[in-house]
């Protein structure tokens, strides 16, 4: 890649942190830039990013605590009542040999 092109690349990206950091699904463009600068051997650039996350974006989802340890706990129930009925299905099954 050229440099001219690194660059114009680089603003994308930065444009685009600009407009969805906040966005709850960014985590993607996060992974796509910092995969970049390591690719552009820009290690400092990469370390900036991953520092603005951590900084910004998981500090607001850490606050968020309880409701990511119900959500949590919900899937986990809904996974366990999803298996326990499976296994009952299975178990009353008429055309289960025993």
């Amino acid at each position: 890649m050229k440099n001219k092109e690194i660059g114009l690349s680089r603003n994308m990206y930065e444009r685009a942190v600009e407009k969805l950091a906040d966005d709850e699904e960014a985590d993607q463009l996060f992974i796509a830039f910092t995969e970049f600068e390591e690719r552009c051997e820009e290690s400092e650039h990469a370390t900036c990013i991953y520092k603005f996350v951590l900084d910004h974006i998981l500090k607001g989802r850490v606050d968020n605590r309880d409701g990511i340890e119900d959500a949590i706990i919900g899937k986990r129930m809904f996974q366990y009542e999803d298996e326990v009925l499976t296994r009952v299905a299975l178990l009353t099954d008429p055309r289960r040999k025993t």
